[in-house]
């Protein structure tokens, strides 16, 4: 069980223990949303659009530039705007 400190809760249980207490813990998993940020950002270079059909490449293409712009915008705030 996550109450001895050996592991982080889990996202059910961090959902458990929201509405036993009826509030948010953001502060639980803030750490983990920002490692997978840096591991994303990472790995934006490797989602090149690879879509045959041109709709399909569109949409792929402004998904990975918004995520992308979001990341940036994301890992300066986490990082203190350094």
């Amino acid at each position: 069980m996550f109450e001895s400190g050996k592991r982080p809760p889990s996202l059910l249980e961090i959902c458990k223990i929201s509405l036993i207490y009826n509030r948010s813990f953001d502060s639980l998993y803030k750490a983990i949303r920002t490692l997978a940020k840096k591991e994303l950002f990472q790995q934006m270079p490797s989602l090149d659009s690879d879509s045959k059909e041109k709709a399909s490449r569109f949409n792929r293409e402004n998904t990975l530039k918004r995520l992308h712009g979001q990341l940036i915008g994301d890992l300066r705030s986490d990082d203190g705007g350094s």
